[in-house]
């Protein structure tokens, strides 16, 4: 028998040395049936090179293996080798070399066991193959840790992934490997995580899994909440993405050094629901921020998880034992928490339906706020700071919050930004009529606040006083008015004075302005100059006036002009000699307004004075020894604004007029346009004076400009909204749903559902996006007439060559036996065959049929973000011409993009489409086409914005060109269901073709509009689709865009549809009129 296998193993070429070894261990391990059993085995192999190789290996290994298992499932291996050798040759290999150190961890019975699961991931391809073959390679190191069961376990997880994605389950396998080195503990602990995951959310597992290996290392340190993603994945799969990122930034916290929130949550996970459970990992970094440690836990102690009882709500603070807790816990007063009582609190003051938002949302809008630690108001919305921890009492951190509260509500319910530059005040003499009569009317500005302040030559301190002064007067009247209120207020007044500076170290104007400041908040203690004792008590006997029950805010105006007169005269020296002064409450009564008499002389006169930056050219000239015209402001202190009052907030009288009238409807040009139609150079004189002094504190990265840019756009979106009932006018405008979750809901009659394709699933989102369709507002016909002017002699072109499409509808009909007359051709054709002995045709006549035109077009226009990019900005990067496609990268875009500061002057992407709609309407009213204009936009599945410019049963009107007027730059591009919605309003049509036009300036993109948040093919697939389904209906398509980095996607987008790239935006106006000719004449 030896001399049998060592001739059969001779035609292997192998050395006489493992020869001999595997005969010894075959004759004591094998009988003869055996051996002979084993010989026909080896004969089954085929004769390639690798066969070879792998019986080697075979003759190599057999010698540990015998050792390991009995003789009969030995040889079932050998014949395993065989099968899988077989299916593939490299396989087998592969699993021959992995045996021995298997079988050293993994019982004798399980050894064939092991070969048919790693087998059974095999699918007849070569990302298959490589699966296989890294199991089989893998799994001694595996089997160190992982027992049989185990191993199918993740088996199970590769065979269901696979089935998905090969390539996925071969990074799964892979990062299963290196946890099996660097925490190989926790192996069996991951294998069965990432196998629930794969059961229970099959479609969400890639990206659960990405999460997981990503924090693998932190979730590592914390064996506790790994073994707790079991339950949770058992019992409450669909909280368990979002339960894991709240877990992983708790991890990455400081909160996370004692470890107890992984022993809180596994009682949290073992009393409540998995509505409790997502409560407590959300909320838990916001709870420990607010209280220490022990106080956290006391808190804990008195959940529903200790008493074993039903209460819900405890974690998100809705519980009014939970809050009241808390709340006893803490001193701070949280705005996210006091939110509702606080706008209950407004609304019942001031009688209006105010919201109450963070003074952060304001400061983001980059539109003049610039302090998040004080509050203000636009007259819609009252902001406050997110939280107060000024006091280790709560109950008087809330009384702050209360009263600063009232002080903005007092500024909407006592008329400040209802300020009439022509209205009557009650105990002033008019005299801002006579002043504004000798000013320049035709410098008419935005608001009758700014118009006001435009006859100071100093505007900054004209502002400062009328600041002091309305609050002052809006203080009174909240003292007089809500009693209940009043020792809050005074207690808050008086905390005001800690920390303001020193009368005496502030110069002569800015003393007078303080104590005025000190006035107000009650302080009469303050000793005054000697040289300044006569001016500040005129000072208060103007300010007194404002205590009166009838005051209004025009009050204050008339007392600013006066104010401001005294102060003037006024050198801003150092004053000392400070000597006691005689505080009079009554000091009114001896108030004369007679005394101002000269007043208006006094702002006629005004701009005499030499101005600062002249006095150096006149200290340098010859005559300077001899000028007596220096005047008095010369050596004077630059005047400095007052320190800010931290309850009055802060407050900017021009903006917030501005915002209030816009949000109101009340715009003071509403005849002849609304605010929003306002220049920059309006904009930009209102913001000079304004916000100035508040730039000079912050970084470069906000500049006047970039603030103008950003309140033009604050101003388009208000007028784009302001037919949506929407709580406030000015708040943020979207509520985000998770990309992730569930299909949408339409409530409203204007909100139509549609599907969504995922490309990597192969399968649609049912009802994943929500479209909004509204009517884009009107502005006004200029811009239209304007456009046809500038353009007046292509129009005429354009008309021309429309005018000639209508004869090209005949279409000649030949081969007729009887028609207009004889085809010469056919006639010559005829003769032909005629002598050639063929009977000719007798069809030698044509005629033309008329060929009525039959055509709908949809113009969809991109109305994202990135159409407010100044087309002939040079400076402008290329990388800055493309949004990035990450949902979160895109937000930071978008406020850079409206912080750029183009100016107006510029012309944008969005004007040249405008305008190359403007001259194709004329055009198409001329063909007589149905037509209809659409924009899009907006933010999330859950607000894709449709705006109608034009429907397509709608008649041709005024109205259109000023809707055209309206379009402007908005958000992003989620431009598949815009397409959808466009084909569907096509489709109720009668005609017999239908196109889509759409006009772009990039790729498609928005918030999740990925299935990882960063991938772009995501957006492109789903417009594709999106277009493809608007071809079966049989609609045409066809896409304009100017990006120049279009023909990168748009190749993959529009597959086998028209498209075109411009690489010459400024001809875009040009170039639509030609395309839709040519579109609608083939």
């Amino acid at each position: 028998m030896k001399e049998l296998i060592k001739k059969e193993l001779n035609k292997f070429s192998l050395e006489p040395s493992l020869i001999d070894n595997f005969i010894e261990s075959v004759s004591e391990g094998l009988n003869q049936n055996g051996i002979e059993i084993w010989i026909n085995t080896i004969k089954s192999f085929s004769n390639s090179q690798t066969s070879r190789i792998i019986i080697k290996n075979i003759i190599e290994e057999t010698p540990a293996i015998l050792r390991s298992i009995p003789q009969s499932q030995y040889l079932e291996w050998v014949k395993q080798c065989y099968r899988i050798s077989e299916v593939s040759e490299d396989l087998s290999i592969t699993y021959v070399n992995a045996t021995t150190g298997v079988i050293e961890n993994l019982k004798p019975r399980h050894l064939l066991d092991w070969g048919n699961i790693g087998l059974s991931l095999y699918r007849s391809s070569k990302n298959s193959t490589s699966l296989v073959n890294n199991f089989f390679k893998y799994s001694p190191s595996l089997c160190l840790k992982l027992n049989y069961e185990e191993l199918e376990i993740l088996n199970d997880t590769l065979k269901r992934i696979s089935t998905r994605s090969i390539s996925f389950s071969i990074k799964i396998l892979d990062w299963v490997l290196k946890i099996s080195s660097i925490a190989p503990s926790d192996l069996t602990s991951w294998n069965r995580v990432i196998n629930l995951v794969s059961k229970k959310l099959i479609k969400d597992f890639e990206e659960i899994f990405t999460i997981l290996a990503e924090n693998a290392d932190v979730i590592n340190e914390n064996k506790t909440f790994l073994n707790l993603l079991s339950l949770v994945i058992d019992d409450n799969p669909q909280i368990l993405k979002q339960f894991i990122k709240n877990s992983i930034q708790i991890f990455n916290s400081e909160f996370n050094k004692d470890r107890s929130y992984q022993d809180q949550l596994k009682k949290v996970i073992e009393k409540t629901n998995c509505e409790e459970i997502l409560l407590f990992s959300k909320n838990y970094l916001e709870m420990r921020n607010k209280i220490s440690q022990d106080k956290f836990k006391l808190w804990f102690d008195n959940s529903s998880v200790q008493s074993n009882s039903n209460e819900k709500g405890f974690f998100s603070l809705e519980n009014q034992k939970s809050k009241d807790l808390f709340n006893d816990l803490t001193f701070s007063v949280d705005l996210d928490i006091e939110r509702e009582i606080l706008k209950l609190y407004c609304c019942a003051l001031s009688g209006s339906d105010l919201a109450v938002q963070s003074s952060s949302v304001m400061v983001d809008k980059e539109i003049g706020w610039f302090n998040p630690e004080l509050a203000t108001t636009e007259g819609t919305t009252i902001f406050l700071p997110e939280s107060i921890k000024k006091f280790n009492k709560k109950d008087k951190n809330f009384s702050w919050l209360k009263v600063i509260a009232t002080h903005q509500v007092g500024h909407i319910e006592f008329g400040t930004f209802r300020f009439n530059l022509h209205s009557e005040s009650c105990y002033f003499k008019n005299l801002r009529n006579e002043i504004y009569s000798d000013l320049e009317k035709n410098n008419k500005e935005i608001t009758d606040m700014t118009n006001f302040f435009k006859f100071f030559d100093d505007a900054k301190l004209a502002q400062d006083i009328f600041s002091i002064f309305e609050a002052f007067r809006v203080d009174q009247k909240i003292i007089k008015k809500y009693l209940g209120i009043k020792n809050s207020f005074l207690e808050v007044q008086n905390e005001c004075l800690e920390g303001r500076p020193k009368i005496s170290s502030l110069p002569a104007r800015e003393q007078l302005l303080e104590l005025l400041i000190r006035f107000s908040l009650n302080d009469l203690n303050q000793k005054v100059a000697k040289n300044l004792q006569s001016s500040f008590a005129k000072l208060l006997n103007i300010l007194i006036i404002l205590k009166r029950n009838g005051s209004k805010v025009e009050d204050t105006a008339e007392a600013t002009l006066r104010a401001y007169k005294i102060l003037k005269e006024i050198k801003n020296l150092p004053e000392g000699n400070f000597d006691e002064f005689p505080y009079d409450l009554n000091a009114e009564q001896d108030f004369n307004d007679d005394d101002f008499e000269s007043l208006t002389e006094f702002f006629k006169s005004q701009g005499v004075e030499i101005l600062p930056e002249e006095i150096k050219d006149i200290q340098e000239s010859e005559e300077f020894e001899n000028s007596e015209q220096i005047d008095q402001s010369v050596g004077q202190e630059d005047y400095n604004s007052p320190q800010e009052v931290e309850f009055w907030g802060e407050f900017k009288p021009e903006l917030s007029q501005l915002l209030y009238e816009m949000s109101s409807s009340e715009a003071e040009f509403s005849e002849e346009g609304d605010l929003t139609d306002l220049s920059q150079e309006q904009l930009e004189e209102m913001l000079k004076d304004s916000v100035e002094e508040s730039i000079s504190d912050e970084d470069d990265q906000v500049s006047e400009s970039d603030i103008t840019q950003n309140l033009e756009d604050a101003l388009n979106d208000m007028q784009m909204d302001r037919s949506d009932d929407d709580q406030s006018k000015f708040a943020d405008k979207f509520d985000h749903f998770d990309e992730d979750g569930k299909s949408l809901e339409a409530i409203e009659d204007n909100q139509y559902l549609y599907d969504e394709w995922d490309f990597r699933d192969e399968t649609y989102k049912k009802n994943w996006c929500l479209v909004n369709e509204k009517t884009i507002g009107e502005g006004d016909l200029v811009y239209y007439e304007e456009t046809l002017e500038k353009y007046s002699d292509i129009v005429k072109d354009i008309k021309k060559q429309f005018e000639l499409i209508n004869p090209e509808t005949y279409r000649k009909i030949k081969r007729l036996q009887d028609g207009e007359e004889q085809d010469l051709d056919l006639t010559v054709e005829a003769m032909i065959d005629l002598r050639s002995g063929i009977t000719p045709s007798e069809k030698l006549y044509w005629r033309r049929n008329k060929v009525e035109r039959s055509i709908a077009v949809a113009f969809l226009l991109d109305m994202s973000a990135s159409t407010a990019e100044a087309i002939d900005d040079s400076t402008s990067q290329s990388d800055e011409w493309s949004a990035p496609s990450d949902p979160e990268k895109y937000m930071e875009w978008l406020r850079k993009r409206r912080s750029q500061g183009f100016r107006r002057s510029y012309k944008r992407i969005v004007d040249v489409e405008k305008e190359g709609l403007i001259l194709l309407l004329d055009a198409l009213e001329t063909l007589g086409d149905k037509y209809g204009i659409f924009g899009f936009s907006g933010y999330g599945r859950e607000n894709v914005e449709y705006y109608t410019i034009k429907d397509l049963d709608e008649k041709f009107s005024s109205t259109i060109p000023k809707r055209i007027d309206r379009i402007s730059p908005l958000h992003a591009t989620r431009m598949g269901p815009a397409v959808r919605h466009c084909a569907s309003k096509l489709m109720q049509t009668d005609e017999r073709s239908k196109f889509i036009f759409l006009i772009s300036d990039g790729r498609p993109q928005d918030r999740g509009y990925s299935r990882e948040g960063v991938e772009k093919e995501y957006a492109v697939n789903d417009t594709k689709k999106a277009l493809l389904e608007a071809k079966k209906q049989g609609i045409t398509t066809f896409c304009l865009t100017v990006d120049k980095e279009g023909h990168d996607y748009m190749k993959s987008m529009m597959d086998d549809l028209s498209y075109e790239v411009l690489d010459d935006i400024s001809s875009l106006p040009l170039r639509i009129p030609q395309l839709y000719k040519n579109l609608t004449s083939n």
